[in-house]
């Protein structure tokens, strides 16, 4: 699907022009990626806005004069909503930045050695779990790492999972997520350390 056609599927969202159908789809969809779900309600300020500004623009175009003080009050009223935007993306933009960068920072892939020495069914189910990450596909990694994290905690991936499982929702830009996964990993004596440091700058 290309950018345009997505953000189409927003705005058609939004602005309730979707079937029932479609309209379901859409919200499992916004279920499942992270990604998705930040630009929708990014969308929906900006939409909200824009209906604000046309309300705005409608009324102080009627023939009966408005009170200057209500006009001035409506004005304060647009100009802060205009500064909560700008701020919103302001913050929104440092914070995904420093997402990406503690993702950057923190990946690593392991070798075939360095997971385990030996083939079997295990490794490879985790092997092509974190593939994903290495080839620059997140929303993938994610589903494939999530049909490992239930698995026992006798099972030998279980913190490398919940670790790359936290990198992937970096990647995402899922903050409260990633913090879920490092939460578990605090104890941890492979993961612990980095976990807490990560946790730290988040």
């Amino acid at each position: 699907m290309t950018e345009q056609e997505i953000q189409d599927n927003i705005d058609n969202y939004l602005l309730n022009k979707m079937s029932v159908a479609e309209k379901a789809a859409f919200e499992n969809q916004l279920d499942n990626d992270g990604e998705l779900k930040q630009k929708v309600t990014l969308q929906k300020i900006l939409v909200d806005e824009m209906l604000y500004q046309k309300e705005f623009k409608r009324i102080t175009q009627r023939k009966k004069v408005m009170p200057f003080a209500f006009k001035q009050t409506m004005v304060i009223a647009w100009s802060a909503a205009a500064i909560f935007i700008g701020v919103f993306f302001i913050n929104r933009t440092v914070v995904n930045k420093r997402m990406d960068n503690l993702y950057s920072l923190n990946l690593s892939i392991p070798t075939y050695d360095e997971v385990r020495g030996e083939q079997d069914v295990q490794l490879k189910e985790f092997q092509n779990a974190i593939f994903y990450l290495k080839n620059h596909q997140p929303n993938q990694a994610k589903d494939a790492l999530l049909k490992l994290y239930a698995k026992p905690k006798d099972y030998p991936y279980y913190d490398a999972v919940r670790w790359y499982l936290a990198l992937t929702e970096l990647k995402l830009h899922n903050k409260s997520e990633a913090k879920k996964y490092l939460n578990e990993l605090v104890d941890s004596e492979v993961y612990g350390g980095k976990a807490n440091k990560i946790l730290g700058k988040l």
